[in-house]
């Protein structure tokens, strides 16, 4: 034999809800994601900013790279990483 609770007997309240943390957090989001799309944009349709930064990051000049990424007027604080390719890959 199955036996049903009514809904009042398993619900349990919920606190109110305060979207404001919430907001601030897709605020944030949404500053980086147009700041993404402005360096993107940027590298996609410049190659001549494109080399500068790729030479730079090859070179190990990241405090040159970072600058060169806040040239283009992002809000957002950056950090830059990048690795170095191996000069020649040999698979045997």
């Amino acid at each position: 034999m199955v036996y049903f609770l009514p809904p009042a007997a398993w619900a349990r309240p919920y606190p109110s809800v305060d979207p404001a943390i919430f907001s601030q957090s897709a605020a944030t989001a949404q500053t980086l994601m147009n700041d993404a799309g402005v360096i993107l944009k940027r590298l996609a349709e410049s190659r001549s900013f494109a080399a500068t930064i790729m030479s730079a990051a090859q070179e190990g000049k990241t405090e040159e790279v970072k600058r060169l990424i806040r040239s283009l007027g992002i809000r957002s604080q950056t950090e830059v990483y990048f690795n170095f390719p191996p000069k020649e890959v040999s698979y045997f």
